[in-house]
């Protein structure tokens, strides 16, 4: 399950907008980092600011299925998160979950999902 943040882990499940190669991925590119593909359990609504880009906003659910993505892993976003949470805006917030990275494992991740 998902928690509300207090202290985040220094990685970001990018599922849309942010991702590399991505309309948005501006946001993320100044950090220093590393990429790995991952999935989370959710499913996905036509609603927020993300949508209109084609990427529908996350609401997790452990018991649907896979949303595939990718783990943004930096020390840097101790430091950017307020930034990012700004660009995001009042339609998503983010929460701390856990991601299946696709080489094995699971790791505790922040994701922004729909704030509803």
């Amino acid at each position: 399950m998902s928690q509300r943040v207090q202290a985040s882990p220094p990685r970001l499940f990018v599922y849309g907008t942010l991702a590399p190669g991505e309309v948005n991925e501006h946001v993320l590119a100044p950090l220093d980092g590393s990429w790995a593909p991952a999935r989370v359990y959710g499913t996905l609504h036509a609603e927020g600011w993300g949508h209109t880009h084609g990427f529908p906003a996350l609401r997790l659910d452990p018991q649907a299925p896979a949303v595939a993505g990718q783990i943004f892993h930096s020390e840097d976003l101790a430091r950017h998160w307020d930034r990012i949470d700004e660009f995001e805006g009042e339609a998503y917030r983010r929460v701390v979950t856990h991601a299946e990275l696709i080489n094995g494992g699971l790791c505790e991740t922040c994701v922004y999902i729909l704030n509803a």
